[in-house]
């Protein structure tokens, strides 16, 4: 089963082509956009609960930041979220 966000999800949109990070979006795809993680993505669940206009292109589905990109214009409301998911980091 295919993730209902897949066609406008802007991780998938914005770095499958990079070719520093191609590999690790495959993956990111194999696991949650056509597996069995789709329930647990943090993207699904922040644009669920927060709208897609909070949600930023640099958060991959686990929640954490792409390498190289920063946090810092990322909503205050997305950390309390991140946490309740075991994710634990602050704006950089």
């Amino acid at each position: 089963m295919e993730c209902t966000n897949l066609m406008g999800c802007t991780f998938v949109n914005e770095y499958a082509a990079d070719s520093k990070i191609s590999m690790a979006v495959s993956g990111f795809m194999s696991s949650y956009c056509h597996g069995d993680k789709e329930a647990i993505c943090v993207r699904k669940i922040i644009k669920q609960r927060l709208g897609p206009d909070k949600l930023p292109a640099n958060m991959m589905p686990s929640g954490h930041h792409v390498s190289g990109t920063s946090t810092s214009d990322w909503a205050d409301e997305i950390f309390p979220i991140l946490e309740e998911s075991g994710i634990y980091f602050q704006k950089i």
